[in-house]
């Protein structure tokens, strides 16, 4: 059974998940204090860092679990020059004057229904969501999904961002929603809930569907 660790330093911080089982996992958005991930993998072994997108409030320490754990960082190609751009990261919107170089030779770019074997135990569907921003993606594993600031509990990540395209949005919310999948879903935000419970309660969804 997949073992999923919630960390939120407080309350208007994206989610970070440690996510696998008693060996190994792996650290779904980076964004809460390095002390706080740490404690929650314990001795297990970090098999790969991976980003639902370049939102600054998403990889607030990706610099500092890189250097700890010396693992690889999955994104999307489109949002590697996000980590080190103010305004594309929406960096500048939280205050923040200067970002921390990455390592580029640490990056793995994901694609549209790649799979990504890290153990036998834990394989991850990538899962292209874009809309929130041009980057976006979904990571699936076994019936869990990742969901990042695409698909929130009873709610939709905004669309008034650069790069962001709300009927791009609209078209993801469908690739995730129109099917029988009977998902968990994880959102970057806020609590976890079911793509079942979104077909029929997600406001906006329920409006765009037709």
């Amino acid at each position: 059974m997949l073992d999923i660790i919630t960390i939120c330093d407080k309350g208007d911080n994206a989610n970070t998940y440690i996510v696998g089982n008693d060996e190994e996992v792996i650290i779904v958005d980076p964004a809460n204090r390095l002390s706080n991930i740490t404690t929650a993998i314990k001795n297990r072994k970090v098999l790969g860092i991976f980003l639902t997108h370049g939102h600054y409030d998403h990889f607030i320490t990706l610099t500092d679990v890189l250097n700890k754990y010396n693992v690889n960082c999955y994104i999307h190609q489109n949002g590697f020059g996000k980590l080190t751009n103010l305004m594309s990261s929406c960096a500048m919107f939280f205050g923040v004057s200067s970002l921390k170089d990455v390592d580029r030779t640490k990056m793995v770019f994901v694609k549209d229904n790649q799979i990504i074997e890290l153990s036998k135990k834990l394989k991850i569907k990538v899962i292209t969501t874009p809309g929130h921003t041009d980057c976006s993606v979904t990571y699936q594993i076994d019936d869990v999904m990742f969901t990042g600031d695409t698909l929130f509990n009873n709610g939709v990540g905004r669309t008034d961002l650069p790069t962001s395209n709300t009927m791009t949005l609209i078209n993801s919310l469908k690739k995730l929603l129109d099917n029988k999948n009977q998902a968990s879903i994880y959102p970057g935000h806020g609590w976890d809930s079911t793509l079942e419970e979104e077909r029929h309660h997600n406001d906006f969804y329920r409006r765009v569907k037709g």
